[in-house]
C-alpha cells in the first residue's frame, strides 16, 4: 500500500480529538501527494487506487462529522481543497 493508506489506517483508530486533527490533515496531505502521482498515469492499478482513495475521502468526511462535530463539508470549500 501507499503511504496515504498508511496514515490513514492510524486515523481511522484515533480517538483523542487533537491528534484526530492532525492525523486527518496528515492524510489529507499525503492523498493530495498522491493523486497528483496519479495524475501522471492512466492504467488500471491507477483507475483502482483512485477509486480507493474515493472511499478514504468519504471515510474523512465521516470521522470529521462523528468524532469531532463537523458540519457537512459545503461544496464551495470542498473545491478548495486537492479533491
Amino acid at each position: 500500500m501507499n503511504e496515504w493508506h498508511e496514515v490513514y489506517r492510524t486515523a481511522l483508530f484515533e480517538f483523542n480529538p487533537d491528534q484526530l486533527r492532525i492525523k486527518l490533515t496528515a492524510t489529507e496531505q499525503a492523498i493530495c501527494e498522491r493523486l497528483e502521482v496519479l495524475s501522471e498515469e492512466s492504467n488500471y492499478e491507477q483507475q483502482q487506487e483512485t477509486e480507493r482513495i474515493a472511499v478514504a475521502i468519504r471515510g474523512l468526511r465521516l470521522l470529521e462529522r462523528l468524532r469531532l462535530d463537523y458540519p457537512p463539508l459545503p461544496r464551495e470549500a470542498a473545491q478548495e481543497r486537492c479533491f
